[in-house]
């Protein structure tokens, strides 16, 4: 039996010899198989190059499945401060970014405070109206504010956390929510929410961007990682 035969199965046809050897070394026969690897132990195999990845890619898509870190999971998060500007922004609210990154960058580099990864921190998601963000940078250590720029504390806690891997431009991103909250909802997971002056309110729904467009040259590989805070109450 040849090796493409058995190991095929519900994998995209059209793979190469070098990529179904490498597939099968790494005991992979199927779909279900391969979203137990991560995306980065897939594309370390030998024999598995971009355009076996990207049907890869597509395959698990196609099937409602995904490679191991763009699984939703639920895991403990230590508290993190951050530095932001806070926009009430209307969907699509994209043209506000960059000025208020911008804005953070320059408040922080000035004092020569670290500051990575970026992130946007949702306070209200409610679409029928402006969102209320805070837009900036993580900081090791919680400073006081000023010239525009606040400091806050993202709390320490349960998170409901899923990563995703693609250019920042497009809907990936915003698929990637919806993906999160339809897992949610089928495994019964609650958010930690509040109700304030008539709107829903998130102790925390974070965006953590990874990659800085101005160095990293290709956005097939950017990393952004949803984390929302769960409630823990049963």
């Amino acid at each position: 039996m040849s090796v493409k035969t058995q190991i095929e199965g519900n994998l995209p046809t059209g793979l190469s010899r070098p990529a179904l050897r490498a597939l099968a070394g790494a005991g992979i026969s199927n779909l279900a198989q391969l979203s137990q690897f991560s995306e980065a132990e897939t594309r370390n195999l030998h024999g598995i190059g971009p355009n076996v990845l990207e049907k890869l890619r597509r395959a698990l898509a196609e099937n409602q499945l995904a490679w191991k870190e763009h699984q939703p999971r639920i895991e403990q998060r230590d508290a993190h401060a951050y530095a932001a500007v806070r926009l009430q922004a209307p969907i699509p609210f994209g043209k506000f970014l960059q000025p208020a990154w911008s804005k953070v960058h320059n408040w922080l580099a000035g004092q020569g405070i670290p500051h990575e990864p970026a992130i946007i921190r949702y306070l209200t998601t409610d679409m029928s109206t402006k969102l209320d963000m805070d837009v900036g940078f993580v900081i090791d250590n919680l400073i006081p504010g000023s010239a525009g720029v606040l400091t806050d504390t993202l709390p320490d806690g349960q998170y409901a956390c899923l990563t995703y891997t693609g250019s920042y431009r497009g809907k990936g991103v915003y698929k990637a929510n919806v993906d999160m909250i339809e897992w949610a909802a089928k495994n019964g997971i609650t958010w930690k929410t509040a109700a304030k002056d008539g709107a829903e309110w998130w102790d925390a729904r974070v965006e953590w961007y990874f990659n800085d467009p101005a160095v990293d040259p290709n956005p097939e590989t950017y990393l952004t990682e949803l984390t929302f805070m769960v409630s823990e109450e049963k």
